[in-house]
């Protein structure tokens, strides 16, 4: 602690008990700020963030990069970047905060003009004209090679999401590709879309972009650049944008520095219109690394059911990027004083329990196969069971690892001889410890005896796995799944 010079003269004693006053103060204000538990608790501004009196806990603690989040009716919807075997992973939730995966195919192809890699950060919007719902997103184009923006409908916010355009929506290739699209709607019914010209990709300058939207969403005149990398914090990197209006006032929130890494942070500019001109804030970056949640960026602003402006973005949870790193979703409540100051608060997370594995990769007949199940939320150890449907032949759920898995095999029963196993009659066949084993390349049928295995279709099966809470067995969840076992 430093003093001022006017504290000098004090005697030993009265700077003893000074500074033992000050920590028994500081100490109480700490357990009151962790011991609130209501349901939107205590505001966290920048200085009590560098105390440490609070941390931020993910409302998703799984996977789930560049979030976009819409509300319709009282359902909440999330999309973000392409992670696993899913093009746009998808979450669904009741009030914004206890999530579970969404099942539905939101968006199963890609367009004639993209390769099916590289889906950032998608964005999703109820568009009122079209009585349809628009999903801007990024992939990457076949012709300049290079992230663009696409543009695609669907009748329902599951999707499915079609792009049958034959060329991106927006695409700057001389300034390193055109990526993080989010559309905005002011007060006066106007909309426009926002990106970032990926300049960092080729070396270049990165900046942030506007253009006007039709009523269909449809690009109108020109875009024009709104914001640059110029704080020394961003490290020449800028992305992720996002326009809102809070308390009448505008606010472009932004990602800035290396997503890979801790110094990653959201950052924001005043704008004195949708279109700017903008300024950074000089207190930025206004979110950072804090506790064990590291490199928070992607910021998108949603409204939950009590009005609320709620920032969700994604940050790494406990470890930076390699083997088995993830960037998760986390909500924030954001609010602003009369000076247009902003601060942040965070969403209490109620107990939930929800399984955060997506999809099953598809398995081969005959060779080992595990996939682990993962749960989010919960008070205890997890237990797995099937639910409805069948796992494949020679699969099981294994709990004491929380995976499935064993080695796929052919549905067709052994050809069987009195309740002895003989190879008499049947080719391609060897006798193995008093079994009837068939030879490498075949396969048991029992009807036709061992056959190709080369003949033997591709088969898909669709189960149900439950995950029941083992502190709190009413906690439970379920997730569908369609799995692929070929030959």
């Amino acid at each position: 602690m430093i003093f001022k010079s006017s504290y000098k003269n004090i005697s030993s004693l009265k700077i003893t008990v000074f500074v033992a006053l000050i920590i028994l103060v500081a100490f109480i204000g700490s357990l009151s700020i962790l011991n609130n538990n209501d349901s939107r608790r205590n505001i966290l501004t920048k200085s009590s963030a560098a105390a440490g009196y609070l941390t931020i806990s993910p409302t998703y603690d799984a996977d789930f990069p560049d979030p976009s989040i819409l509300k319709v009716g009282n359902t909440y919807y999330g999309y973000s970047t392409q992670s696993g075997y899913s093009l746009v992973p998808g979450l669904i939730s009741t009030n914004g905060v206890n999530w579970q995966t969404n099942p539905a195919n939101i968006m199963p192809n890609v367009p004639s003009w993209a390769n099916n890699t590289n889906n950032w950060a998608p964005s999703v919007k109820f568009n009122s004209s079209l009585n349809k719902y628009v999903m801007l997103y990024t992939l990457h184009n076949k012709n300049p090679s290079t992230q663009c923006i696409g543009k695609a409908i669907s009748d329902s916010p599951n999707g499915p999401f079609m792009d049958n355009n034959l060329a991106p929506f927006i695409c700057q290739p001389t300034l390193g590709g055109s990526i993080d699209p989010s559309v905005f709607t002011d007060a006066n019914g106007t909309s426009y879309i926002y990106w970032k010209n990926d300049g960092n990709n080729i070396n270049a300058p990165d900046n942030l972009w506007v253009q006007q939207l039709d009523s269909s969403y449809n690009l109108m005149g020109s875009a024009k650049s709104i914001l640059s990398s110029t704080q020394a914090w961003q490290n020449g990197i800028i992305e992720g944008p996002n326009m809102a209006i809070i308390n009448s006032k505008y606010y472009l929130f932004y990602g800035g520095s290396r997503y890979y890494d801790s110094s990653y942070a959201i950052g924001y500019a005043t704008c004195s219109s949708a279109i700017g001109p903008c300024t950074d804030s000089s207190s930025n970056p206004f979110i950072s690394s804090l506790g064990d949640m590291y490199g928070p960026g992607s910021p998108e602003l949603f409204q939950d059911s009590q009005g609320n402006n709620i920032m969700a973005f994604a940050a790494w949870h406990g470890a930076i990027a390699g083997t088995n790193a993830f960037r998760a979703l986390y909500e924030v409540i954001l609010t602003s004083n009369a000076k247009g100051v902003l601060k942040f608060k965070t969403k209490f997370v109620e107990p939930g329990l929800s399984i955060s594995t997506h999809v099953m990769s598809p398995g081969q007949l005959n060779s080992f196969y595990e996939t682990k199940l993962k749960a989010v939320g919960g008070t205890g150890s997890i237990n797995y069971t099937v639910e409805s449907g069948s796992l494949p032949n020679g699969l099981s759920i294994d709990n004491a690892k929380s995976s499935i898995s064993g080695t796929p095999i052919s549905a067709a029963p052994a050809i069987n001889s009195n309740g002895i196993l003989s190879c008499s009659g049947v080719s391609n066949s060897t006798i193995v410890k008093g079994n009837c084993v068939c030879n490498p390349g075949y396969i048991m049928n029992s009807i036709f005896g061992c056959i190709p295995s080369s003949s033997v279709p591709t088969s898909t099966y669709k189960f149900t796995i439950k995950a029941t809470d083992s502190n709190a067995p009413a906690l439970t969840a379920t997730q569908s799944y369609s799995m692929i076992v070929t030959n």
